[in-house]
């Protein structure tokens, strides 16, 4: 019978420590991704992704059948965990790069890409603060914490997968579901804000513009874009926003949510289709 996607998912964060690819392993990596969000589907792709220890399988999210390509049981090295249709057809990519630091990212992913037409999806499989087993990747604040955060991390299977994606959907967008706690942010605007959209750039193109307005008029919350409606939480740092940047394409976005909306989507059967809805309308 095909396995749950839910179970593949909650199986993909158990017993891994972050291990960084080489350099050869991610040139490899990102053909493969590229492979595939070119449309290439089958047996032969599948072999190549058994040599890296990734199953790729078909499994059943809701109604859906999708592919989802997970880490070999006795391979986990926190590279993440990935779907994509079955046929190529959406042309953004969706990143929950801190599924474990950002409370209920994770399944609201899943909600997402259950409701959208996406190119594929990305979950992160360790916690991004968790000791690594070769020592090296301390924050750069220097606070004896581990480092695992793929939204920061050079050479990671998420910026091989960056780097596919704009190759493959020069116009595409990327968007990355981050959560941002109000009470921590230093100013008024991000204590009143349920979400934060920002590219990495200090000048965000129209169709983030048009993406904001419509989650404001659909789901009636406060939604600010950075830097004109807000000062924080502009993706500046954020390595696959400057990947982008770099291909030229100006479609990165990061996506930041209250704790309260968070919790909001995970209750209700429209909000994830509301905002996969702002997606193509304002995309397509």
């Amino acid at each position: 019978s095909m396995p749950d996607v839910f179970e593949l998912y909650q199986q993909s964060k158990e017993r891994g420590s972050y291990l960084s690819p080489d350099p050869e392993e991610l040139d490899i990596v990102e053909s493969l991704f590229t492979r595939m969000l070119e449309g290439e589907r089958g047996e032969q792709l599948a072999a190549q992704w058994r040599k890296l220890g990734y199953r790729l399988q078909r499994a059943r999210l809701n109604n859906l059948v999708v592919l989802a390509l997970s880490e070999d049981e006795k391979k986990r090295k926190g590279r993440g965990f990935y779907l994509f249709p079955l046929e190529q057809t959406g042309s953004s990519l969706l990143m929950i790069p801190h599924r474990f630091f950002d409370m209920h990212t994770g399944p609201i992913g899943l909600k997402l890409y259950a409701a959208g037409s996406f190119a594929g999806a990305a979950w992160n499989t360790v916690h991004r603060h968790k000791k690594s087993t070769t020592g090296n990747g301390f924050r750069r604040d220097n606070d004896n914490l581990p480092n695992w955060d793929l939204a920061d991390l050079e050479g990671s299977y998420f910026t091989a997968l960056t780097r596919a994606f704009n190759r493959t959907f020069p116009q595409g967008h990327l968007i990355q579901v981050h959560g941002f706690s109000r009470e921590k942010r230093n100013s008024w605007e991000g204590r009143d804000s349920d979400v934060i959209l920002a590219n990495g750039t200090m000048t965000p193109p129209q169709d983030l513009i048009e993406f904001a307005d419509c989650l404001k008029l659909n789901m009636g919350v406060m939604v600010r874009v950075y830097p004109h409606e807000i000062r924080d939480l502009g993706a500046m740092e954020n390595v696959s926003a400057r990947i982008t940047d770099n291909f030229g394409n100006r479609g990165f976005i990061q996506m930041e949510m209250s704790l309260g909306l968070r919790q909001d989507i995970l209750k209700s059967k429209e909000l994830n289709k509301v905002i996969t809805g702002c997606m193509q309308e304002s995309w397509y």
